[in-house]
């Protein structure tokens, strides 16, 4: 007999993602322009390096004024973990040169524990966080702002109030610290509300206590058993001021608006839930029914009742 395989040990799918979700673009020259506003590329570069515009989207390119400037999504997948990431960063080794091959990033981390190119092969180091060398200024790019940064990743559906557009996939990232904490904030109220409710009976994370250096009581989620598939929000550009070399200078960053409430989502899955258990505790269950009654369930159905006369 034949072998039937099926699967790849070790192969991990790509998420089908349809366009990526940028700020801005680069104009003939290269330079950032035009970061007040969203764009949406396509998922491959041209020779030139750079995505283009996706064709899909030229109407929402052609918008003006605040149109472009805020976008609605909605979350795809069960739970953060599965369409939210962010760790640190470091993609050169600007200050000594030590570069892994195929653009591959020089150093990445969480803060505590990191792994970073040694000259020959990665290797893992303890994290310094905000005291290593590549967090502060002047160790970025030509000697401008820091190496380290953070890296957030975000997958989610667009939704829009009219059917002119296609809905897929999107790919959001970011590196600023401002736009993560945002997006991070979001992710937490998910968990923050399950936490609440599972103190009231719902079950819906499992947890973990422990104290930070100050003495603050740290809690932190270990298992989720909550959905928020559907759950929608809206990513909206502003711009903040920050002080270089004594001139302001403005830069984009993203807020996050809910439009369906993580508390309300999850107290109304709980209630439905719940009712779903109730009902199913009303049904007989197979072990209960008599041999003739589990033959009457098969017999009667939809073309016709074949019950034995007795």
């Amino acid at each position: 007999m034949t072998d039937q395989f099926s699967g790849i040990a070790g192969l991990q799918g790509r998420a089908p993602i349809g366009a990526v979700l940028r700020i801005g673009r680069k104009n003939e020259r290269g330079v950032p322009v035009d970061r007040d506003l969203f764009y949406l590329c396509t998922t491959t570069q041209d020779d030139s390096g750079s995505r283009p515009l996706h064709p899909r989207f030229k109407l929402f390119h052609d918008a003006r004024g605040d149109a472009r400037k805020s976008v609605q999504l909605a979350l795809v997948h069960a739970t953060p973990p599965e369409c939210w990431n962010v760790h640190l960063r470091n993609q050169r080794d600007t200050l000594h040169g030590c570069n892994p091959p195929n653009m591959a990033p020089f150093c990445t981390g969480d803060g505590v524990k990191a792994r970073r190119w040694d000259g020959e092969s990665f290797c893992s180091i303890a994290c310094p966080n905000d005291r290593c060398e590549y967090r502060r200024e002047g160790s970025g790019h030509r000697g401008r702002g820091v190496a380290c940064k953070p890296f957030g990743t975000l997958y989610a559906q667009l939704v829009w109030e009219r059917g002119d557009m296609p809905s897929m996939l999107v790919k959001y990232t970011t590196n600023s610290w401002n736009s993560t904490s945002a997006l991070q904030g979001y992710f937490d109220r998910w968990d923050e509300a399950a936490i609440q409710l599972t103190k009231l009976g719902a079950n819906l994370v499992d947890t973990v206590e422990s104290y930070d250096d100050e003495g603050n009581l740290q809690t932190a989620v270990t298992a989720r058993r909550y959905l928020f598939t559907g759950a929608r929000f809206v990513l909206t550009l502003q711009e903040k001021a920050k002080q270089h070399h004594g001139e302001p200078r403005k830069y984009p960053i993203v807020t996050v608006s809910p439009i369906d409430d993580p508390m309300e989502v999850l107290t109304r899955n709980v209630a439905r839930v719940r009712q779903l258990v109730a009902d199913s505790a009303d049904l007989p269950r197979l072990e209960d029914r008599t041999p003739r009654e589990a033959d009457g369930d098969y017999l009667e159905n939809e073309v016709g009742t074949h019950r034995e006369a007795t």
